[in-house]
């Protein structure tokens, strides 16, 4: 079992993690991921896939960033909230902008209302 210090999973992080495999319309397989909450044992994740130069209303695009190979989206309506387990290899962090904006864009979905 993989162990993280908690400080090292926080908020803007990408790490790896195991989606476990497709279910239904479920994201799977392991994927890079945007860490938006840690709690004792669990993380909850935005699964990040590859920008194919098309945005849907689900989707936020993060360009090129963190080490991460191509240019990206995060797949807003594929949040999963995974055990702590499924991390890998962290990948990089966002950069302070981005962050900003998915804080925002979060209490948006979450609460119908900007912060």
């Amino acid at each position: 079992m993989k162990f993280f210090r908690k400080n090292q999973v926080i908020f803007g992080k990408i790490f790896w993690v195991d989606l476990g495999s497709f279910e239904g319309c479920r994201i799977g397989k392991v994927r890079p991921c945007l860490i938006i909450r840690r709690d004792r044992n669990t993380v909850t994740v935005i699964p990040i896939t590859k920008d194919n130069g098309r945005i849907f209303e689900n989707e936020f695009s993060i360009g090129k960033i963190a080490n991460l190979k191509y240019s990206s989206k995060l797949k807003i309506s594929h949040i999963q909230t995974v055990d702590v387990s499924k991390l890998n290899e962290e990948i990089g962090e966002l950069p302070e902008s981005l962050k900003s904006a998915i804080r925002r864009l979060g209490a948006l979905v979450l609460f119908g209302t900007s912060i």
